[in-house]
């Protein structure tokens, strides 16, 4: 029955879609509409995965073919929805929080001293580029935008796309963000005032991915110090790309994912001046502010009148079957416009204005420039998640088009040659390019940070240290010493901390453990399960995975696995199935399936896994398919399961023992916390709800009134102990709405500092 809701959903969506263009679309199974539909939080969590898995069924997955982009969403997604897949209003989750914080002020002002907002967090970082002991370029964390002075050519602006808004004044060597405070830490575009460059915009939520909330256009008038809404009539919406008429600053155009938005006094109001779909970028004619260019889903649009009415150009441009487009244009000669488009996730072809936008020719087809190849012989590509263009500051003929790759062309489009690889030259998946007239440098923006150069891509210098963006999947720290630790990143590898940052492993990191006894061994992570060893600063080598030392199943995106508390040359990992090995420090590991399909479903993921520290026979595991389960006897030659019913038929996102009571845990469903006092044979639920769903939980039982930490993805971290009658709010020092994803403590047991010390990561400030 649900298969076929969903189809009958995708139907209706699809149909919606054609509804809204004069354009024919093709179905879900042969365009990537899941794309679209994951920057639209109204569509249900399930619709666009079902979108996704239709596409891409009979596909072929590559490297930079957009499915690595998708996982991530997805992962972050299923932290967010509920049981239902509805994702939750941004808007509520930000009033919610704000009742929460007046009623923790209000007791605290009626004489309750439990009320008091706690917490005092310091950056652990990374701040500074981690050491690299790969041979992958590393990074800090994914950016939208850049944006340059114009007067000062040693400052200049980024956003992230979910860790803020920064700003340099020496070219880079160091970084400065202001407004931790926001209600979302996303950032598309940024605009600064041609004649006060003190007065600038930036344009919110995350553009390519959905990893923040939009809420409109935000102003600062003090040089980015202090930051104020100014939405009034366009709403919470997720802004792509803004233009400035610098005859009138007051004039400024918008492209949002509901339409193009218009402003005649500075963003005190707005008007919506077109108002079909998801419109990524927009440009204006140099010299002549009249005439404005966007595009939505590869269709091009030209105003000739500042952008109050526009004109769908279809003079030499295909009109269907493409995805999404970009454009540069040139001060050197006005009447040029260039305009990229992607059939689906690839590259369609390259296309030439010389009249203003009024009609186009086609100057290329082929290579490939979303292809992560060095020649584009490929057929890979990821146009919905990256895309950017721009025109080089000398020369109106040699243009520039950044993807996995950055290409160049030196005869305005017509041939291409590699001007940056994501091997050897600039980290991968670019975003936003901007170009420097006075110095000839042009800055392109990606997952890994900043980058520029000033011979035509000949070298890149990065200029991203300092940058503390990291969207972190999940971390651990050492129980023997303080500050030993290890962390997975998004698209930057694994970073170990030993007396500072150092990049162990490539790629994407997922699940993190510390070697309790040993802190010279730790364990990272790659995508679905491909588990690595750590030893003091270098990588060993893979231990587990599909394939590998006897496993034949692959995991989840982010696969749990656990060390056996007190023992950690024991590990436990959830895929399919639940896999143990008994010698994992050192030689190669061998692996048992421990479990045969829990529940009779063979193809549901594992979430997560905890054993109990009081009793490490003890192993709960929670399961994709929101059941949910425990093995009494896990050390066994052939443990046995037990199923336990939750509270709320939903995911069990976090769970937690008593270290010193085996019969107390504790678990969340959506955004509240259970416990149990017998093993999960019956629950009760703490306090009440807190403002988003809750990914992590830490029990303090060094304190004596057992202190509870919880963290949010999205609403921060929040604390309790036992004698306290609501959730208080425990993030000071965490930027506001922050995405917590995980909770780790060391015990000073030693005596040996200042005491215990309390670890968070996120998944946008580290």
């Amino acid at each position: 029955m649900r298969v076929i809701l969903l189809f009958i959903l995708l139907i209706s969506f699809t149909c919606h879609l054609r509804g809204q263009g004069k354009e024919t679309l093709p179905d879900t199974a042969d365009f990537p509409y899941y794309a679209e539909m994951m920057q639209d939080p109204s569509i249900n969590f399930y619709r666009t995965q079902s979108a996704f898995h239709a596409y891409w069924k009979n596909r072929d997955i590559t490297k930079g073919s957009g499915w690595k982009p998708y996982k991530r969403w997805e992962w972050a997604a299923m932290q967010m929805i509920d049981a239902h897949g509805h994702f939750p209003k941004d808007s509520e989750i930000r009033h919610r929080m704000q009742q929460l914080l007046e009623n923790q002020q209000l007791s605290a002002m009626s004489g309750n001293s439990q009320c008091i907002t706690r917490g005092d967090w310091k950056e652990w970082g990374p701040v500074l580029l981690p050491v690299n002991n790969t041979s992958q370029i590393n990074g800090m964390g994914r950016l939208n935008a850049v944006a340059l002075h114009p007067t000062d050519t040693m400052t200049f602006y980024v956003g992230a796309c979910a860790g803020g808004f920064w700003t340099t004044t020496n070219g880079g060597n160091t970084w400065s963000n202001f407004r931790d405070s926001l209600p979302t830490l996303g950032v598309s575009s940024i605009l600064l005032d041609p004649h006060q460059p003190d007065t600038m915009y930036f344009g919110s939520g995350d553009r390519d991915n959905s990893d923040a909330p939009g809420f409109g256009v935000y102003k600062s008038t003090d040089g980015g110090k202090s930051w104020t809404q100014a939405n009034s009539g366009m709403g919470n919406q997720v802004v792509g790309k803004m233009v400035i008429d610098p005859s009138n600053p007051r004039n400024i155009v918008a492209a949002t994912h509901n339409g193009i938005y218009r402003t005649t006094n500075g963003a005190g109001s707005w008007s919506r001046v077109q108002s079909n779909d998801q419109f990524k970028d927009i440009a204006m004619m140099p010299r002549n502010s009249q005439i404005l260019y966007a595009t939505r889903r590869g269709l091009f649009y030209r105003s000739s009148n500042n952008g109050l009415q526009w004109t769908l150009i279809s003079n030499g441009l295909p009109g269907t079957g493409v995805s999404r487009g970009v454009i540069a244009v040139s001060p050197l000669d006005s009447l040029l416009v260039y305009f990229w488009l992607a059939n689906g996730s690839v590259h369609e072809g390259f296309y030439l204005s010389k009249d203003g936008g009024l009609s186009f020719q086609k100057r290329s087809s082929t290579p490939n420039l979303h292809d992560y190849s060095t020649n584009g012989s490929g057929t890979s590509g990821q146009a919905w998640f990256n895309k950017t263009i721009a025109v080089d500051p000398l020369d109106a003929g040699i243009v520039y088009c950044g993807g996995v790759n950055i290409f160049r062309s030196n005869d305005t489009g017509k041939t291409w040659t590699i001007a940056g690889h994501w091997v050897n030259d600039i980290h991968a998946d670019n975003h936003d390019m901007a170009v420097c007239s006075k110095t000839n440098r042009i800055f392109a923006a990606n997952d890994g940070g900043l980058y520029y150069t000033r011979n035509r891509g000949s070298q890149w210098i990065p200029i991203k240290s300092g940058l503390a963006i990291s969207q972190i999947y999940q971390m651990d720290v050492s129980q023997t010493q303080r500050d030993i630790g290890i962390v997975g990143f998004q698209d930057n590898g694994t970073a170990n901390y030993l007396n500072g940052w150092f990049t162990s492993r490539g790629g994407d990191g997922m699940t993190c453990a510390m070697d309790q006894q040993d802190n010279r061994y730790s364990y990272g992570e790659l995508y679905y399960g491909q588990i690595f060893r750590v030893f003091q600063t270098s990588t060993q080598t893979t231990i587990a995975g599909n394939g590998i030392n006897g496993i034949n199943e692959s995991g989840a995106w982010n696969t749990p696995f656990v060390l056996q508390e007190g023992n950690s040359n024991t590990m436990f990992v959830g895929y399919k199935n639940i896999w143990r090995s008994q010698q994992v420090r050192t030689g190669t590991p061998s692996w048992t399936k421990i479990s045969n399909n829990p529940g009779g479903i063979s193809d549901q993921n594992f979430h997560k896994l905890e054993n109990c520290i009081a009793n490490p026979n003890i192993l709960y595991a929670s399961r994709a398919n929101n059941t949910f389960w425990r093995s009494d006897n896990v050390n066994a030659d052939t443990p046995s399961w037990t199923q336990i019913t939750t509270p709320v038929s939903d995911l069990v996102r976090a769970i937690e023992t008593d270290p010193k009571n085996e019969h107390i845990v504790y678990i969340s469903i959506g955004n509240r916390v259970y416990k149990s006092l017998n093993k999960g044979a019956t629950w009760t639920a703490m306090l009440g709800n807190l403002p988003a769903n809750i990914n992590a939980l830490l029990l303090d039982t060094s304190h004596l009134k057992k202190g509870l930490y919880v963290g949010t993805f999205g609403g921060g971290l929040w604390f309790a102990d036992s004698t306290m009658t609501q959730w208080q709010y425990f993030s000071d020092g965490i930027p506001y709405t922050s995405r917590v994803t995980d909770i780790r403590m060391f015990y000073d047991t030693a005596k040996i500092g200042n005491g215990n010390r309390v670890y968070a990561s996120t998944y946008n400030r580290g």
